[in-house]
């Protein structure tokens, strides 16, 4: 899995060139200048002007480096983007050493990733309102490498028989990472009240129900025909609240029955 290359916000309107010591000076400036506004007062109750201002620099000087809060938000997550992408990609390749699966280690992929976007979830927000999130052509915002990554380790789990088959991994891959699409994590986290444990959690168990598993289809068919049987039998001498037992289906029965042939022993 190779590295995927995370340029500073703000390098593109440079043209390429090397950045001025004063340019340099100012970008760093505005950035220290709004984590401390940021973190103070948070970050949807401080607006460009106000950070230009405390800043000491000119608007347009301002909103020639970032364009909008997003960018600003962009910025100030990238160190922290890099050194969260060369952890996985350390702990990953100590991990698939050691002979792990590679499920086991998307769904360590994803806890870890539960826990960065919690921390930076008000950043996101900013990033998601500016419509960055969404933009096609840039490919060093958070979602795509997220993405990337997820979508390679589902690739070497099918390459490695670990996935059921006729997967559609390009959607599983979107899938995946749906529940931590800013918005969506807020409102599970400060809504919901869900712990970022929980969340963790559920989408570990999300990643082990794509794990291959040869009977799994057939058990649970077997368990649908017990609930329609015990159902029939209950309605059969009690005045049940549920509705009218259904036929059960051919096919099930046919299923059942063919299992059962296939594991009987002669008597002789």
């Amino acid at each position: 899995m190779e590295r995927i290359e995370l340029e500073p916000m703000g390098a593109e309107r440079a043209g390429g060139r090397t950045e001025r010591a004063d340019a340099a000076a100012n970008r760093a400036l505005i950035l220290c200048t709004a984590e401390r506004l940021f973190r103070e007062r948070g970050v949807e109750n401080v607006c460009m002007a106000e950070i230009a201002e405390v800043a000491g620099v000119g608007k347009g000087t301002l909103y020639r480096r970032y364009a909008n809060k997003g960018e600003l938000c962009l910025a100030l997550m990238d160190t922290q983007m890099t050194e969260f992408q060369d952890s996985s990609l350390t702990l990953f390749s100590g991990l698939t050493a050691q002979g792990v699966p590679y499920l086991e280690q998307l769904a360590r992929f994803l806890r870890s990733l539960v826990e960065f976007t919690d921390i930076h979830s008000p950043l996101l927000v900013e990033v998601e309102r500016a419509g960055m999130i969404q933009g096609v052509d840039r490919l060093n915002l958070p979602h795509f490498w997220q993405y990337m990554t997820v979508s390679a380790l589902l690739r070497a789990a099918e390459r490695n028989g670990e996935l059921a088959a006729n997967l559609d991994l390009e959607y599983l891959g979107e899938a995946l990472l749906a529940p931590l699409q800013v918005d969506y994590f807020r409102f599970q986290r400060y809504v919901r009240g869900y712990s970022i444990e929980r969340i963790g959690e559920g989408l570990r168990a999300l990643v082990g129900r794509l794990r291959w598993s040869g009977g799994l289809w057939l058990n649970a068919r077997k368990s649908l025909l017990c609930f329609w049987i015990r159902h029939s039998m209950l309605s059969a001498v009690t005045s049940s609240p549920f509705p009218p037992p259904c036929r059960i289906p051919e096919g099930v029965t046919l299923a059942v029955a063919q299992e059962r042939s296939t594991r009987s022993t002669p008597d002789d």
